[in-house]
């Protein structure tokens, strides 16, 4: 899912109010396989149980949000990428 280039420029992280861009094909499939096992929780202990459309990384790549079918910009829903194993 590809996100408009002007949603883009005014989404930013909830806490820190950095920037999002969108995660990379290869980050966002392995995201997806790890959500398909059941290995993947938000940082407020939810597990993520469907396949993400696509997902938007923090600037300083310590925090994932996951889009869909919109951007989920809670604190509480964000996936810390290191304790998921996902190289951003």
């Amino acid at each position: 899912m590809a996100l408009n280039d002007e949603l883009l420029e005014i989404l930013q992280g909830p806490t820190t109010r950095q920037n999002l861009s969108p995660l990379g094909e290869a980050s966002l499939a392995l995201l997806n396989a790890k959500i398909e096992a059941g290995q993947i929780k938000t940082l407020g202990g939810r597990e993520i149980t469907g396949a993400a459309a696509a997902a938007l990384v923090t600037q300083d790549r310590t925090k994932i949000f996951l889009v869909a079918p919109f951007p989920k910009l809670l604190p509480e829903d964000a996936i810390d990428p290191t304790l998921a194993g996902i190289k951003v």
